[in-house]
This record gives C-alpha cells, structure tokens and sequence, in this order.
C-alpha cells in the first residue's frame, strides 16, 4: 500500500499487516521521531535531551550512566561492612554480601572478625557469635586482654582467694599451724591471709605485721634439679618479689620448708617464737619514733 508520510510527504510503501499494528506510519525514523525530547533526570535532576525512539522504548530517563546505574546501599549481613547493589538484587532479596568470602562464610554460617588484640582477621560460627563476644582470635589474645583489664584481673584474683579459703590445708601447712597454734595460740594468728590485696598467704599475723609460708620441697625449689620445671620457676619467681614487696612495706616474712616442718619441728618452733619477738620489738620502735 502506498502512503503519504504525515511530516515531510514523501510517498513510500507500507504493509497493510504493519500499519495495523501501528507500525510504518513515517517514511522514515527522522519523520517517526523528528527532534530530541527535553527530560529531567529521575535520579539528580538535571535536565538533558533524549530521541523520541529512546523515549518509546523506555530509555532516556537518566542524564548518565552514573545516574542510570540505580543502586541501592546495603549492609553485609557476615562482616557488617557497607556496601552497594542494584535494585533489582534488593527486589529478589540477593546481594547480602558484600564480597565473594564474605558469602562464602554466610553459607556455611560462619562470621567474619578482627582480632581486637592483634588484628589478625579470623572466623567464627554465628552461633558464637550469638553466645559470646569473640573479640580474641586465639587464647593468647584472649589472655592479653584478661590481664590488662582491671576487671577481669579482680575476678582472677577473687576465684583464685575463694579457691584457696576453700580447699584443705596441705601436709605443710597441716604441720605449719599445729606449731603455730603451740607457739602463739590458737586464734591469734590467720590462715590463708590475704596481704596488701596481692597475697594469700599460708599464716600470718597481721598486727605484728608477720607472715609465715610453709614451702613445700618440690613445688618452691628446694631441689636444684627441679629449678627447670615451668611451675618450680614461677613459684620461685614469685616468692622473690614477696619478699622484696614483704621488706619494702616493713613486714616480716619466714619461709619454713616442708622437710624442716616434718622433721624438725622443734626448729622451726625456735624460728617463729623468734620471728614473732622480733616483729614486736619492730612494732613498738615504730611507734615510739
């Protein structure tokens, strides 16, 4: 069928079929489409120009494609991090992660952390997560942090007094208040004393300001040879420094090992009735002067 095109009037040929479909009603897509369409960005707003073709096939609604690129932000659903999807993830419910590792740890449930120690990246299972803080990525880390917080310390140190006030005396210490108990009398001296809030000592009597340690043989050192053994070392280490702590502050200290408390009672009888008269004596020059 021949037309006439409605904009220039150039006649041209057109299939009935087409131009009941609406289609081929211009000679050509100039005449169809004649002249770019002012537009306003749907995004930023800005104005800018779009061809009626673009228009009729939904296009020309953006100014750029920063602007055509419709996202939405989002936040990691394993690691917490910020980040940004297309909206038509956000229509599906995709697009939780914000990388490849990150959905490769919510599928198997597990969350990604940073050690608050170190800064080692490390994982854990939700679950953890849910139960516990999980700030550490290992338990040196773990102990890094309970030992620099003043807290966590206190509640050390109170177990660790519970623990002692609550357990049975050992054979030295058994030996240790018998003597005590002939020496002073009983009830004028403390078991499991507690010293400047650091110490909890075997006995000591406090208004002399006298602390008396039954040693066992083996675990204070008595032997050489078990100088190398880690827990020997540690309690030597530590007796050291209460000593020095002990003479600094004016106390006096007497250290009685577990074979003298066994076999020579009568010895160690001597060297506390002596101890005792000479924190007296200490006691009342200090508050003469």
């Amino acid at each position: 069928m021949v037309r006439q095109c409605p904009v220039c009037g150039v006649s041209y040929e057109a299939e009935l079929g087409r131009l009941d479909k609406g289609k081929d009603l211009h000679c050509s897509k100039a005449c169809a489409f004649p002249g770019p369409v002012d537009r306003s960005c749907e995004k930023c707003g800005a104005a800018f120009t779009a061809t009626r073709s673009e228009i009729v096939k939904g296009w020309g609604r953006f100014c750029s494609n920063e602007c055509r690129r419709t996202r939405v932000n989002r936040v990691c659903v394993t690691c917490g991090l910020a980040f940004e999807v297309t909206a038509s993830k956000v229509t599906y419910d995709i697009g939780k992660y914000c990388s490849v590792d990150c959905r490769g740890l919510g599928m198997r449930n597990r969350v990604k952390r940073e050690c608050a120690v170190c800064g080692t990246a490390f994982e854990k299972p939700a679950s953890t997560i849910a139960r516990t803080a999980a700030l550490y990525c290992s338990r040196d880390c773990n102990t890094e942090a309970r030992r620099n917080d003043p807290l966590e310390v206190e509640r050390v140190r109170q177990m660790q007094r519970d623990m002692l006030a609550s357990r049975a005396p050992t054979a030295p210490e058994r030996n240790l208040y018998a003597l005590l108990d002939g020496v002073v009398g009983e009830g004028n001296w403390s078991s499991q004393y507690l010293v400047f809030d650091k110490w909890t000592v075997d006995a000591a009597l406090p208004d002399l300001r006298l602390v008396i340690q039954a040693d066992g043989d083996y675990w204070h050192g008595y032997d050489p040879k078990t100088h190398a053994h880690y827990s020997v070392a540690k309690n030597r280490l530590n007796d050291h420094r209460q000593a020095l702590y002990m003479d600094k502050a004016g106390w006096l200290l007497l250290r009685l090992w577990e074979h003298d408390l066994k076999l020579r009672p009568e010895w160690c009888a001597d060297q506390i009735r002596q101890h005792v008269a000479h924190a007296a004596s200490q006691l009342s020059a200090s508050q003469e002067h």
